[in-house]
């Protein structure tokens, strides 16, 4: 940790370090979730189906918010990767149903893969700490 830098362990989510990266970092009074697809704490995407994988990648973003402090509704900017653009509908009735309402921007991006094989969807927030 350095100062007014601090990195937030996520109980629930893998541990990112031996990937060289860290789930969830504060920092002036802003709070970074790095990427979460529908993945368990194992690093296993939960499901061959979207609508499986887009749940537990927002659920995984709430525990990174929940861990340090903030809940879905401290969001402000929200980037979406999706390897199928047809998805973007379903992604957003997800997103309402498990965060709510949220003022926040938002980006979706197309992309061709994922990190992980079998990943479908990745989401990034920035969020105010409450």
């Amino acid at each position: 940790m350095t100062s007014g830098h601090q990195v937030v362990d996520v109980p629930g989510l893998f541990d990112a370090r031996p990937l060289g990266y860290v789930q969830c970092v504060a920092a002036g009074g802003l709070i970074y979730v790095a990427g979460q697809g529908g993945l368990n704490e194992r690093l296993q995407v939960v499901s061959e189906e979207f609508a499986p994988q887009a749940r537990q990648a927002l659920l995984n973003v709430r525990m990174a918010l929940e861990a340090a402090g903030a809940s879905p509704e401290n969001i402000t900017a929200v980037t979406i990767y999706l390897t199928d653009m047809s998805n973007l509908r379903t992604f957003s009735a997800l997103k309402q149903e498990i965060w709510g309402e949220t003022q926040a921007t938002s980006t979706a991006i197309a992309v061709a893969a994922l990190a992980i094989p079998g990943m479908q969807v990745e989401v990034t927030v920035t969020a105010v700490m409450p």
